[in-house]
């Protein structure tokens, strides 16, 4: 005689990924998620700002191709730097003493 499976069968029929998908997020998590894609916005957001300005201060400062990718470059690189020495920061001193 078949029984039919339960719901705690199913449960473990089910992988940890389905398992996850099948829940809603709570209001703790859509905000975590929010907060998430903000930072990533403000993080690249100068990234998008120095591009733009340095494409508008190309003809007025006479920069060549050379110097303008220099340019670009180092702040690509300064950001790098500045992940790594704030993240040491951070790990040595904890993230709320570093923000401050």
């Amino acid at each position: 005689m078949n029984n039919p499976p339960s719901a705690a069968q199913d449960a473990i029929a089910m992988t940890a990924y389905e398992q996850i998908d099948a829940r809603l997020l709570s209001k703790h998590q859509k905000s975590l998620v929010g907060l998430v894609i903000v930072g990533n916005i403000v993080e690249f957001f100068d990234m998008f700002l120095i591009g733009f300005v340095v494409s508008l201060l190309t003809y007025a400062w006479n920069l060549t191709g050379v110097q303008t990718g220099v340019i670009l470059a180092c702040s690509g690189l300064g950001t790098v730097i500045g992940s790594i020495m704030w993240g040491a920061l951070s790990d040595a001193f904890g993230r709320k003493r570093a923000f401050q």
